[in-house]
């Protein structure tokens, strides 16, 4: 399985520190990984995608709360075809791709929307 590392700086990121994404190489099949079984996007309580599964997320088309958000996230995305949108608590956005993780260290997301879509907006 090949990783690519890429590290985002925008105004959401300067604001909470570095952002960074694991990308995992698209595949045909349903991908299940970290404990997160497809069609799941999985939040987990350090930011580290090998720590405590604390949330499992899988309607798309509307905003959910998480219900006790707090900082240092990692999620792993392993929806084939929907990208997933986080939202900090001070409004700012960040899209995760489908098969991809993220590390969220400084952030405190309060909300996820997943996007039927294969493409971040």
């Amino acid at each position: 399985m090949r990783l690519v590392r890429k590290f985002v700086y925008g105004a959401g990121a300067v604001a909470v520190g570095l952002v960074t994404t694991l990308s995992m190489a698209p595949t045909a099949e349903a991908n299940t990984a970290y404990g997160c079984v497809w069609p799941r996007v999985c939040i987990y309580k350090d930011a580290s995608v090998t720590s405590q599964i604390i949330g499992r997320y899988q309607d798309a088309g509307y905003w959910q709360r998480l219900s006790n958000p707090e900082s240092g996230y990692a999620i792993f995305n392993s929806r084939n075809d929907d990208v997933v949108y986080l939202r900090n608590s001070n409004g700012s956005v960040f899209c995760v791709k489908p098969n991809s993780s993220g590390i969220f260290a400084r952030w405190t997301i309060t909300q996820i929307y997943i996007d039927p879509l294969p493409y971040c907006r």
